[in-house]
């Protein structure tokens, strides 16, 4: 990986003014979840009844225009700690 002149004297300005901690990552930083700002009750009630994944994922997408991957809404259902009852049939 090559770094950018404009980088680098950054990382020296920084340094310079605020020692080794300005070298170190914010928090904070990164994309943001679309997810963040749901419901997490109505989440809840969407998935109640949803056997799997991807199910609840379409049903989310529906209602409000969020596209995230199956993977994302998988450890965001975990997160939640949402447990899919996949022996219920779906109706969609």
């Amino acid at each position: 990986m090559q770094w950018s002149h404009q980088a680098i004297w950054k990382w020296f300005r920084n340094f310079k003014k605020d020692g080794i901690q300005s070298l170190y990552e914010k928090s904070g930083r990164g994309r943001k979840s679309p997810l963040r700002d749901l419901n997490i009750d109505d989440v809840k009630a969407i998935a109640i009844n949803c056997p799997s994944v991807p199910i609840v994922n379409a049903k989310i997408r529906d209602k409000y225009n969020i596209k995230v991957s199956n993977e994302t809404m998988r450890k965001f259902l975990k997160n939640l700690q949402i447990k899919l009852d996949s022996s219920k049939k779906s109706s969609s």
